[in-house]
Formats: C-alpha cells, sequence, structure tokens
C-alpha cells in the first residue's frame, strides 16, 4: 500500500510540473517557429525547422538589411514592430533601481517596526492595506500629480511608483525574519559601546543578509513583471517595458505570436540568472523563520 501511494504521489508531482512547465515549452517552442505554424490547427507541437527570425525581429529596426531579409525569408511585414532593446533596457533601469529602493527603505522600516514597534499595530497594518487598493484608485490621481511635474513616461517616475508598491512586500517579509533575531544579541551589541544604528549593519544585517537576498528576489520578479502601471505611464513609449512591449506586438489586426514568445523567452533570462544566482541563499532566507528567538 506504501508503494501504491508513493506511486500516486510521484504521479501527481510529475502531472502537476509537466502542467506548470507546459506555457514555458509552448513558448519556447513558439519563438523558434515560422508564422505558419504560430496559431495552426492542429497544433505544431515542436518546430518542423526552427528559425531564429523572431528574435532577429527583436533586435533590428524597420528598414534595416538584416530587418529586410527576415521579411523576404518570412513573407510577412514585420517592419511595423520597432525593435525590443530599448524596451529590454527600460526594464532593467527600472526594475533593478525600484528593488534596490524598496529593498533599502523596507527593511529599515521593518527593522524599526520589529524592534522599537514604531507606530505600534497601526504603521504594521497600514503598510500592508496599501496592496488591498485597487491599481487603478491609486495611478488616477498619481498620473494628475506626474503630468504636472512631467514625470510621466520617465524611468525614476516608473521606478518611484514600482518602489512603492512593492516596499510593502519587503516590510511584510523581512520584518518576520527580524522578529526571530533574540533580542540579546543586540542588546549586548550595544552594551559593549555600538551605537543603535552600528548594531543594526554589523550585527543584524549579517544575520539576516540570506533573508534580505530572497526578499529582493522576489521584488524583482515582482516590478519585472509589472504591467498596469507600466501601461498606465508609459503612453508616450519612452519608458516602455518589457511586459507592456509584449501586448503591443501586434500586426494587421492581429498579433506576432512569434515575436511574443521570444520576448517572452527574453524576460525569463535576468529572474532565472538572478534565482539562479542566490539559491544558496534562498532555502536558508526562506527557513530562517523556522525556528523561534527569544523574544
Amino acid at each position: 500500500m506504501s508503494r501504491l501511494w508513493k506511486a500516486i504521489r510521484t504521479a501527481i508531482a510529475v502531472l502537476a510540473a509537466a502542467i506548470a512547465f507546459f506555457p514555458i515549452y509552448w513558448m519556447a517552442t513558439t519563438s523558434f517557429k515560422l508564422p505558419g505554424e504560430w496559431s495552426a490547427y492542429p497544433p505544431i507541437w515542436f518546430p518542423t525547422t526552427p528559425r531564429i527570425e523572431n528574435y532577429i525581429v527583436l533586435f533590428s529596426e524597420p528598414g534595416t538589411p538584416l530587418r529586410e531579409s527576415v521579411l523576404q525569408a518570412l513573407g510577412r511585414g514585420f517592419s511595423a514592430s520597432p525593435s525590443a532593446v530599448p524596451n529590454i533596457i527600460n526594464s532593467i533601469i527600472v526594475a533593478v533601481s525600484a528593488t534596490v529602493g524598496a529593498v533599502f527603505i523596507g527593511t529599515l522600516a521593518a527593522y524599526s517596526i520589529s524592534r522599537y514597534r514604531t507606530g505600534g499595530l497601526f504603521t504594521y497594518i497600514f503598510i500592508l492595506a496599501t496592496r488591498m487598493f485597487p491599481p487603478v484608485a491609486i495611478a488616477i490621481p498619481l498620473i494628475v500629480v506626474y503630468s504636472l511635474i512631467r514625470w510621466l513616461d520617465t524611468h525614476w517616475g516608473l521606478s518611484l511608483i514600482y518602489m512603492a508598491v512593492s516596499v510593502a512586500y519587503v516590510v511584510w517579509i523581512m520584518k518576520t525574519f527580524f522578529d526571530e533575531i533574540p533580542r540579546d544579541i543586540v542588546d549586548s551589541a550595544i552594551l559593549f559601546g555600538l551605537s543603535h544604528a552600528k548594531a543594526f549593519f554589523r550585527i543584524v544585517l549579517p544575520i539576516v543578509k540570506n533573508g534580505m537576498l530572497a526578499t529582493a528576489l522576489f521584488t524583482f520578479i515582482i516590478n519585472w513583471g509589472e504591467y498596469a502601471f507600466a501601461l498606465m505611464f508609459t503612453v508616450g513609449g519612452r519608458a516602455t517595458t518589457i511586459p507592456v512591449a509584449i501586448s503591443q506586438l501586434q500586426l494587421g489586426g492581429g498579433y506576432q505570436y512569434g515575436p511574443m514568445a521570444a520576448l517572452g523567452m527574453i524576460a525569463l533570462i535576468p529572474a532565472v540568472v538572478f534565482g539562479y544566482i542566490v539559491q544558496k541563499y534562498l532555502v536558508v532566507g526562506l527557513t530562517l523563520g523556522a525556528v523561534k528567538g527569544r523574544r
């Protein structure tokens, strides 16, 4: 009976993994398909002749010899879609700056709430409550303000919005890490002559560095894939990010599924690379709160 139950659990796990990874597989194969295979019926599960034209379209400008050679090979008017390089650069600038700012501010706020009970329970609940508002309720007044100070469709304007939205996650997660640090450790450091600030940077931060990296990874993923605010605050196209650029890849009333899939695969790279770099810290950071410290 135990072997049967183990086999059933294994089969369920394999099925769940296949369902979870199938969209990524489909996106990866579509990025190498020719236009006639994008929406063919019955579906083509693997491209008959894998091609890289969909990626060439993303990195070439309309009217260039490289783009024209792609047009001749595919026979479709991809010249209507601009290069996606500026969108990739915009996403990197906005997501990285917002993540660094949110982790910095959120970590300080979380430590203040955890150790000094700043603002009491109201402050902690109020910060979390900011995530309960729908994006449009926040966006409309911000659009008016941004238009007055000319911050619409700018990197810094979009970064500040991302940072304001994601800082609540940082406070929520980092507070749990700070709660597990015994107060005696910090009190002893202060007793031996360290100021509160030096005790925080020299004693507390090294203890929770794994948790900070895990929090930074989640925050980066949230900012990297943000769509609603990017769509509303980049109407001019100068700071358009990858999620918005994917939705705008249209031609002749239809979607360019090949370039969309190629850009989607490119969008996966930073999150995968960042996750691989911090993977050795990720498990430790997520399990830091498993053992309760003395309060």
